[in-house]
């Protein structure tokens, strides 16, 4: 059995997650079959903005997606807990959140798990109409190792809504060879515009992601380390699915 801590209490509230070994009635299943290591770094900031860590220092940890390559419409982020646990923050944009912390090697060895009700929460993306404001466009094309990599950017459509709210770019580098996987987007506006319009970005695991700053200062730098094939699933009960509520409400 995986051990979890409840993330909602400082001191952790434990509770059992059991593996699944059977095909279980009433409940909502996400596969995953692709494993993407990257390494995160967070650069020394110079100037301070609001709403936003100031780093007095760069910082470089390992962060871990578990990915679909045929549904970007959820994923699990996974980042070490200390040395044996893992925190893995699951997102669908169709209406469901949840963050817990496992064992890593349960999480690494498992290929079937329950998540309880009690982890579970809705989710919503306030900023949709955001959508009209922002835009993917091609940045440029470079080689390495003789393959042709593609650069795309993520960024506001007007520069005088860009100068007025100080809003940044994301630049993401697709890697070659992996057109079978759709893009996965951290940023719920990014993958929504890219839903409307998914022609506008390639398809691809990103071998390389930046966010820079209003400043035109790098913040944030994943660079892909590894990726390889997976079968895990994740479970919840059909209680908290939390993705029929929204679908209604839609």
């Amino acid at each position: 059995m995986l051990l979890i801590c409840d993330m909602r209490n400082y001191f952790y509230s434990f509770c059992l997650l059991y593996l699944c070994t059977f095909v279980c009635n009433a409940q909502k299943q996400y596969t995953f079959d692709h494993w993407l290591t990257y390494t995160r770094t967070f650069y020394k900031d110079s100037i301070k903005i609001e709403h936003r860590p100031f780093y007095t220092k760069d910082s470089t940890t390992t962060v871990i997606y578990l990915t679909n390559a045929n549904d970007n419409s959820y994923h699990a982020v996974v980042t070490p807990k200390g040395s044996l646990h893992y925190r893995l923050q699951f997102k669908d944009e169709n209406g469901l959140t949840f963050d817990v912390n496992l064992l890593k090697t349960e999480l690494e060895q498992a290929t079937k798990i329950n998540i309880p009700c009690e982890f579970v929460s809705s989710y919503r993306n306030h900023f949709a109409f955001m959508t009209k404001h922002y835009a993917f466009s091609k940045v440029r094309d470079t080689l390495v190792d003789g393959k042709t990599q593609h650069w795309y950017s993520f960024s506001p459509t007007s520069k005088r809504r860009q100068k007025r709210s100080k809003s940044g770019t994301k630049i993401y580098r697709v890697a070659p060879e992996t057109e079978y996987h759709l893009p996965v987007f951290d940023y719920a506006v990014a993958f929504l515009d890219w839903q409307l319009a998914p022609k506008q970005i390639p398809n691809g695991i990103f071998a390389e992601k930046l966010f820079v700053d209003y400043y035109d200062h790098i913040d944030q730098r994943d660079v892909l380390v590894s990726f390889h094939k997976i079968d895990k699933s994740i479970r919840i009960d059909a209680a908290c699915d939390y993705t029929q509520e929204n679908s209604k409400s839609n």
